[in-house]
């Protein structure tokens, strides 16, 4: 798990997407279900898949209208991806039965980077028009982010943020 998440963060760093997928992926795959280590590399998939996708959207607004198309479909699919990643890790850890203060802390604070990541996602989808249908998905996840939240300038922040795009 340690090596997937070291080799994945690497693959990222050099923007090498499918490889660091690919190692977040093996790194889960040794346990699925594991709150310890599941939802920290579910967190970083996702946020490899939406740069991937954010990525693939600005290569697709310079792009003929034949490639345009193509491109697009790659990005929503690899926003959705993010999404389905994050709300893994979500319910992971809402499983999850912490032994300790220490292991509540580390589980809250995954929470919160998956919750900011995935807001995140949720605007760029929308934003990018690579489906703005999501739109109307997003309420729940942005309730889940500001329940976590403590930042008041991050909170309405993001509260603008979801005003936007509904």
């Amino acid at each position: 798990v340690n090596a997937s998440l070291k080799d994945g963060d690497a693959a990222f760093k050099a923007k090498d997407y499918a490889t660091a997928i690919a190692k977040f992926d093996e790194g889960i795959a040794a346990d699925p279900e594991f709150e310890g280590s599941a939802p920290v590399l579910l967190n970083y998939k996702g946020v490899v898949l939406k740069t991937r996708a954010f990525e693939t959207y600005q290569r697709a607004a310079k792009a003929e209208a034949a490639e345009k198309a193509a491109e697009m479909e790659k990005a929503k699919a690899d926003f959705q991806a993010s999404l389905d990643s994050y709300e893994r890790g979500l319910k992971i850890l809402s499983a999850a039965k912490p032994a300790d203060a220490a292991a509540q802390a580390a589980f809250d604070k995954t929470k919160y980077m998956i919750l900011g990541n995935y807001i995140e996602s949720y605007r760029l989808i929308v934003r990018t028009k690579a489906d703005a249908t999501k739109a109307k998905d997003a309420g729940p996840v942005y309730a889940q982010y500001f329940a976590v939240e403590t930042d008041p300038a991050k909170k309405i922040a993001a509260q603008l943020t979801l005003g936007d795009i509904m």
